[in-house]
């Protein structure tokens, strides 16, 4: 029996995750929000800049679905970036780092933590729910490129900054 902690059976696990979270984004709901993978017809709006320093949270947010179902592309399934946050008192435990990602390939957010938030992709206006014992965990196709915070929503604590090109 092969061990679950290789990195080949997590590299697994993830792409399993990663599966299920996005087939679970086709089923459509107004409580939901989901990531939308774009097609020649779709617009997109420009990238957020991101100021870490003076992080200013003043902006509305699509607490609703995204209108279209997510699509999962099968030749994408090697490209899965894996990104995990643990939150430790409000605060990122590694601190807040810069994560360079590939552009068009998926990225798998998981995050950990000790109090109840939501967990804000600016940029993509993805939203979810964490709290102890209760990680977030998404995922969502990089298909547009800049420089896009993750924070923690209530807080407006920074965790992450994802560098998509």
């Amino acid at each position: 029996m092969k061990n679950p902690a290789t990195p080949v059976w997590l590299s697994l696990k993830a792409a399993a995750l990663v599966l299920l979270l996005l087939a679970a984004g086709c089923g459509g709901s107004d409580n939901a929000t989901s990531a939308t993978a774009s097609d020649a017809t779709t617009t997109t709006t420009p990238p957020e800049t991101t100021t870490p320093a003076g992080h200013e949270h003043d902006h509305d947010h699509d607490h609703g679905s995204a209108g279209e179902p997510t699509r999962y592309d099968a030749d994408l399934a090697d490209a899965v970036q894996t990104i995990t946050v643990d939150v430790a008192g409000g605060a990122p435990v590694d601190g807040v780092r810069r994560v360079e990602v590939d552009l068009g390939s998926v990225v798998a957010l998981m995050v950990t933590s000790d109090i109840a938030e939501e967990v804000h992709v600016h940029g993509y206006d993805i939203l979810r729910a964490v709290s102890e014992g209760h990680p977030a965990h998404f995922a969502f196709i990089a298909e547009i490129p800049g420089v896009f915070e993750v924070e923690l929503e209530g807080s407006g604590r920074l965790l992450l900054l994802l560098e998509i090109s």
